[in-house]
């Protein structure tokens, strides 16, 4: 059972690992307070120090596996985080993005009078509270971030801790490295019925907002004109968010209400009901001017209005007999 349970946690790790990607500043390479990273819908503002100078390509002493690293100078006395010296960045996601963040990893060394208190905050939510012991390498790992952002702003504060400094010494930092993940947010809204069209007496477009569900032509009956079942339907176009709605009866009312139930959208989100009304104009003939015995001008209640009729004839009963149309 031991054995099943450990193959179980091995196979979760793995998959974590799976969807983690990384954000890292390691300061190797000019400019050196950018970090580097291939995750496509992130953005990573530069490295910055709220007072000061970040002194970078900094490669005095062996305090570091690697170098260069970068090191700020003095300032390192306060007690809390309101006034307290930091670094700090931001991780912006592209639009309909969330970051989740998982881990913040990096390596500090405090000289005797530097600060002896790491505070790592992110989005003004601690989690990380480490005191710092003097002259010694200290790798520092944070806490994950409970919660999804669409922006996350990372401060790393140098503090006065439990002991005694100064603070006018230094703070030396390498290899910041984020795991974090970054995903699209799911759409849990269902479609929106927008506007609607007709086209003639047996036709009607239907608009909705984002791209409908294959298998929603196939069902005539959650579609509805004044009480009448459509007859058939079909998309419109490419992007399956406009509907042809052909029509069982033909239209005789002015004002038409579209009735739509259970619609879905390709992530299966259903709308219970929606309407939606517009006008019906049928197109009429208002008026017809003989000009001549080759000229009739036909006058309609909507565009196209004249219609000319150019090679027209009048029979002895003054019946059009041949008529060949062009818009006036």
């Amino acid at each position: 059972m031991m054995k099943n349970a450990s193959f179980i946690a091995v196979l979760l790790l793995q998959a974590n690992l799976m969807f983690a990607q990384q954000v890292v500043f390691n300061f190797t390479n000019a400019p050196y307070t950018i970090a580097s990273s291939s995750i496509v819908n992130l953005n990573i503002s530069e490295l910055k120090i709220s007072t000061g100078v970040i002194k970078t390509n900094v490669v005095t002493g062996t305090y570091f596996s690697s170098e260069p690293y970068i090191e700020i100078a003095t300032g390192w006395n306060q007690l809390d985080t309101a006034t307290a010296k930091h670094l700090s960045f931001k991780l912006k996601a592209n639009p309909n993005y969330v970051i989740q963040l998982q881990k913040i990893n990096f390596d500090a060394y405090a000289t005797s009078s530097g600060p002896s208190k790491i505070i790592v905050a992110a989005n003004n939510q601690i989690i990380k509270n480490l005191e710092l012991t003097s002259s010694k390498l200290i790798n520092v790992a944070t806490n994950s971030l409970p919660n999804e952002y669409a922006e996350i702003e990372i401060k790393i504060y140098g503090l006065k801790g439990t002991r005694e400094t100064s603070g006018g010494g230094s703070l030396k930092i390498d290899d910041i490295s984020l795991t974090l993940d970054v995903h699209e947010i799911p759409d849990t809204t269902p479609p929106i019925l927008t506007t609607c069209r007709v086209l003639n007496k047996s036709q009607v477009l239907l608009y909705f907002n984002e791209r409908l569900n294959e298998v929603t032509v196939n069902h005539t009956e959650n579609i509805t004109i004044n009480r009448n079942r459509c007859k058939q339907l079909t998309f419109a176009n490419t992007e399956h968010n406009s509907l042809l709605v052909e029509l069982s009866n033909t239209l005789s009312d002015n004002t038409i209400t579209i009735e739509t139930v259970s619609i879905s959208d390709t992530e299966n989100n259903i709308s219970l009901g929606q309407n939606c009304s517009c006008n019906y104009t049928p197109l009429l003939l208002t008026d017809v001017y003989i000009s001549s015995d080759r000229l009739v001008i036909l006058s309609f209640n909507k565009p196209p209005n004249d219609w000319v009729l150019a090679e027209s004839y009048l029979s002895s009963d003054s019946n059009i007999k041949f008529v060949s149309a062009v818009i006036a």
